[in-house]
């Protein structure tokens, strides 16, 4: 739980200072959570963020199973009509963060449109 928080605030960070602007945390329903929700220009981005302490059993963002990108679109299409934001562009991304024990980050990776992205997977 602290490594993910902590993966959390490294991807917020790294998004804000592309010129994301954060609207939401950590969004809940009962289907699942957002960890991110922002917005880049007029498109809102939902974003998984995934961390790991090492590359050894591949990189964060191949968790990002078949069964998890079917709950992702279902909580995000959940969030656009509590908000009533239906006819809204968005998108989902991912973020990959790796690290080592001292917490520094090593690489940061950030899959725009990752639901489509193959090399997510």
């Amino acid at each position: 739980r602290g490594l993910g928080k902590w993966g959390e605030d490294q991807a917020l960070r790294y998004l804000e200072a592309k010129g994301y602007t954060t609207l939401e945390r950590n969004w809940r329903t009962s289907e699942g959570e957002i960890d991110l929700v922002m917005q880049y220009d007029s498109v809102l981005v939902f974003v998984e963020v995934k961390t790991r302490a090492s590359d050894r059993y591949g990189g964060p963002e191949e968790s990002v199973t078949l069964e998890k990108r079917i709950r992702l679109v279902k909580v995000c299409e959940e969030f656009l009509q509590t908000h009533q934001l239906e006819d809204h562009e968005w998108r989902i991304d991912v973020v990959g963060i790796t690290t080592d024990r001292n917490q520094d980050t090593l690489r940061i990776e950030h899959y725009k449109n990752a639901i489509d992205d193959p090399r997510v997977l």
